[in-house]
């Protein structure tokens, strides 16, 4: 992966299993910091010391968000399932590049954060068909087309 040093922050709400999986790529890109915000206080403050030898990265809870902006919000949280988005300052999406792990739907995340100035809004499915790539190729030795995968995908929700 190519070391990238203009992404200042980025935030990613959530400390669970999810977040875990993306913290060291994500670490490898060398952006300035992470800010990792859990409803756990204590779970955050964990993570981010088991990373902590890869970059900088800080935890704290969803209530210490500061209304500040980011480069890249990244919702790892299950909200978006109950049609819940965690609690955000409305100044920290503004201009910044917003994702949620989750796919299929826009969720109340991207919908929220379409509707307060973000500056490109994604959902995970580009991830999940990119791991089922890596794993076909492993098993089958060879690599499907995954942007003709997405498009077919999306192509059946419309």
């Amino acid at each position: 992966m190519t070391k990238r040093t203009d992404i200042k922050s980025i935030l990613i709400i959530g400390a669970g299993g999810a977040t875990q999986g993306i913290l060291k790529p994500i670490l490898d890109c060398n952006p300035a910091k992470i800010l990792l915000a859990n409803r756990t206080k204590e779970k955050s403050l964990k993570l981010a010391s088991k990373f902590l030898k890869y970059g900088k990265v800080c935890g704290f809870g969803l209530d210490q968000i500061k209304a500040k902006p980011v480069d890249i919000v990244i919702n790892a949280t299950s909200a978006s399932i109950d049609g819940n988005i965690p609690h955000i300052p409305q100044g920290v999406v503004e201009g910044a590049l917003c994702y949620d792990l989750m796919y299929g739907i826009e969720t109340p995340f991207m919908k929220w954060a379409n509707e307060h100035s973000a500056r490109k809004v994604s959902d995970g499915l580009g991830m999940l068909v990119e791991q089922a790539a890596l794993s076909f190729s492993f098993w089958l030795g060879k690599s499907p087309q995954t942007k003709t995968v997405i498009n077919s995908i999306r192509a059946k929700d419309d």
